[in-house]
């Protein structure tokens, strides 16, 4: 049972960083100037990741219903979707 886990989580961890290569690669292909695709670029992963890193990762400081956790999760993965 512990492979399965740790099989699990592996996943979880690359769907997590495709998610957050989807953005960087939205941010850097959006029709703004360098300056502006720059910022993208680097401000909405890091956005998402420390949002991630709060509400939803498995040491996460903030204790949320899971609702709300599956929400987070939700809305970082349909953006993640709509913006690739």
């Amino acid at each position: 049972m512990a492979v399965v886990k740790s099989a699990n989580l592996v996943l979880r961890l690359l769907l997590e960083l495709c998610a957050l290569a989807s953005l960087a690669y939205w941010g850097a292909t959006t029709k703004l100037h360098l300056a502006g695709r720059i910022l993208l670029a680097i401000a909405v992963p890091l956005v998402a990741a420390v949002v991630w890193g709060l509400i939803v990762a498995p040491s996460a400081p903030m204790h949320v219903g899971s609702v709300m956790r599956f929400g987070v999760e939700l809305l970082v993965f349909a953006a993640a979707r709509s913006r690739a």
